[in-house]
């Protein structure tokens, strides 16, 4: 069984995102340096070679670093074990 092409892309495109603890590395060096200092592009493209990926890719996952990640799960308040439909009628056959 072969996978789908857009999930094989996107199976890829993980692979290719630099390590979460060289993100945080490269955030406090680039702390250190002045927004407009050149040494952030020379920063930022050695990064990006050391891990095969282009500078957009770098930048993208720093930008996704700071975003806050919600605490909940997306199916908060759903049940997984047994569906909706069948719990009601689990419900109607034996009252509490």
């Amino acid at each position: 069984m072969t996978m789908p092409q857009k999930l094989r892309r996107r199976v890829a495109d993980r692979s290719k995102r630099p390590p979460g603890e060289a993100l945080v590395d490269l955030r406090r060096r680039l702390a250190l340096l002045s927004p407009r200092d050149p040494a952030r592009t020379e920063v930022i493209a050695r990064a990006a070679e050391a891990y095969g990926v282009s500078v957009w890719t770098i930048y993208r996952a720093l930008r996704e670093l700071a975003r806050p990640k919600s605490v909940r799960r997306s199916d908060h308040g759903v049940t997984r074990a047994v569906p909706a439909a069948a719990m009601e009628r689990y419900a109607e056959i034996r009252p509490a």
